[in-house]
């Protein structure tokens, strides 16, 4: 497993969202001084899987399924696409795109989320959206980005 944490927070930033989901969402995407970004590269070294550890010893790691990248040379990303029926035959789509660039005692971590719809009723889903946001954004072209340098810590 290799293991990568983030000395100092990184950049968060909005563009086009609702101001509801800014501040929903935003806490959970930070990357906060001090998180672990850790990955086991999988027999064969073309993916690797996220783990989820309580400390830097690989017995408290348990594998996070959800999130495998796919690697190349020093580079890992993956794309995650998730759909949310809002509305009749509105579908929200979420697709989360991350990708960490090894650079050897440092990282770069980019993880970002785009929201668009697709369906036949998302005018009317967006136009209430659109209302009820101070900032008069909807999800329509909603994009999250999360910026970091992570620094090397160890691996086994």
């Amino acid at each position: 497993m290799t293991y990568w944490q983030s000395e100092r927070a990184g950049t968060t930033s909005f563009e086009g969202c609702p101001d509801s989901f800014v501040d929903e969402v935003g806490g959970r995407m930070d990357l906060g001084a001090g998180q672990f970004v850790t990955y086991r590269v999988e027999d064969g070294g073309e993916t690797a899987t996220e783990m989820d550890c309580t400390t830097t010893d690989g017995a408290t790691c348990r594998a996070n399924d959800e999130v495998v990248f796919e690697v190349d040379d020093h580079r890992l990303d993956t794309l995650i696409e998730e759909t949310t029926l809002l509305s009749g035959s509105c579908i929200l789509n979420v697709d989360t795109e991350i990708e960490l660039v090894d650079q050897g005692d440092q990282a770069h971590f980019t993880n970002a989320l785009a929201t668009s719809y697709a369906g036949d009723a998302c005018d009317d889903v967006d136009a209430e959206v659109v209302a009820a946001s101070e900032n008069g954004h909807g999800f329509g072209d909603c994009v999250v980005t999360v910026e970091g340098t992570l620094q090397f810590v160890a691996a086994d």
